[in-house]
């Protein structure tokens, strides 16, 4: 189950064009989410789901955000180019020390709402 609808993406966009499949990205960008919340520690119902009413609108912004960071790119084929064109437009992508671009999966954005809502609030256990 996503953390957001189709509905909280029209409301966020505003007018703004609608991305493809945007079910599909929505589901997507939960399952990122809940890979970076493995192992965080916030209130939850039996079923899993968070009971707290700001994690729950958190969950559906970084949803969103998330969504609409893989609408261009939802299967990450384009990750192995550094630089791309077409017509009059060309990008190209930031390299690490090796040259390697820096491809992130997860949006900047999102991930610090993520951690500014307390959702990223890990336990560690020391090993002794």
């Amino acid at each position: 189950m996503a953390y957001a609808t189709e509905a909280d993406l029209t409301e966020y966009l505003d007018g703004d064009p609608m991305p493809s499949h945007p079910q599909r990205l929505l589901n997507q960008a939960s399952d990122d989410i809940d890979e970076l919340l493995i192992g965080a520690v916030y209130p939850v119902d039996a079923d899993g789901v968070p009971t707290g009413a700001d994690h729950i609108d958190a969950l559906m912004q970084v949803c969103v955000l998330q969504a609409l960071f893989l609408a261009p790119d939802p299967d990450g084929r384009k990750r192995q180019y550094s630089s791309m064109s077409t017509s009059n437009v060309s990008w190209t992508r930031a390299t690490d020390a090796s040259g390697s671009p820096i491809t992130p999966e997860f949006s900047a954005r999102a991930y610090k709402m993520l951690r500014l809502a307390g959702l990223m609030n890990f336990v560690t256990v020391g090993r002794g």
